[in-house]
């Protein structure tokens, strides 16, 4: 049986909920969790820190961890829980060689999921974008919904490449092969370098996602459409 490679460093920050009438920014922190890493559906070297009221109130740290789908716990190896105190001659700490705790089931989500949006169909990157839409990395979540929006605005670009090359073809019918193939070439590629850069400016907040995800298809379509109107005058 072949063993998949283990992923690390896999982070998951848990807000509290706002309620239905809040805005869409996250609600205070409630926990973070953090594993070095996993693998065959174990979490290894767990830290999972709690805040209350904007302090942390207390960390828990185990050797590994499962997840328990009937029961909805975690199942903790070799845990360890330190209750945070203002005076440290107050902490206390627990030591536990199993244990189980009514943790959250995102942390395995997450790890289980392929994390490129290159690698995921539409359906899987939107479950996903859920899971992570309230962990606080705005940069990752705005780049899954600029993926998302591209799956839709990519299947479109046959009509806009069928559009220009057909307007190209009759304007320009008396080129020769290499001149045509030139010609070719440099339309695909002035389409991916719009499209690289019309990607990073979604990515990073300048474009909206879907403006982003589009923008090269309709630069494209409008420059079609123009050429189109010349070629029959």
């Amino acid at each position: 049986m072949r063993i998949k490679p283990a992923k690390k460093n896999i982070f998951y920050a848990e807000y509290q909920s706002k309620g239905l009438n809040a805005s869409s920014a996250p609600g205070k922190l409630n926990k973070i969790y953090f594993a070095e890493q996993y693998q065959e559906r174990i979490l290894q070297g767990i830290t999972v820190i709690y805040f209350a009221q904007g302090k942390i109130s207390q960390i828990v740290t185990a050797k590994s961890a499962t997840w328990n789908q009937e029961q909805q716990l975690w199942n903790l190896v070799a845990a360890e829980i330190n209750h945070i105190n203002p005076r440290i001659e107050d902490m206390v700490t627990e030591n536990f060689g199993s244990l189980k705790l009514p943790l959250s089931a995102t942390m395995f989500e997450i790890a289980r999921k392929k994390r490129s949006p290159e690698e995921m169909n539409i359906r899987q990157a939107q479950e996903y974008l859920k899971i992570i839409k309230n962990n606080g990395k705005k940069t990752e979540i705005t780049k899954f919904e600029v993926k998302i929006q591209q799956k839709y605005a990519f299947p479109f670009i046959c009509l806009v490449f069928a559009l220009v090359g057909s307007t190209l073809g009759a304007k320009y019918s008396q080129i020769n092969r290499g001149k045509g193939f030139s010609l070719c070439v440099g339309i695909v590629f002035f389409y991916y370098l719009l499209g690289f850069a019309s990607d990073s400016l979604g990515i990073v907040g300048v474009l909206s996602p879907w403006l982003a995800a589009w923008l090269p298809n309709i630069l494209c379509l409008i420059g079609g459409i123009y050429l189109l109107v010349n070629v029959n005058r």
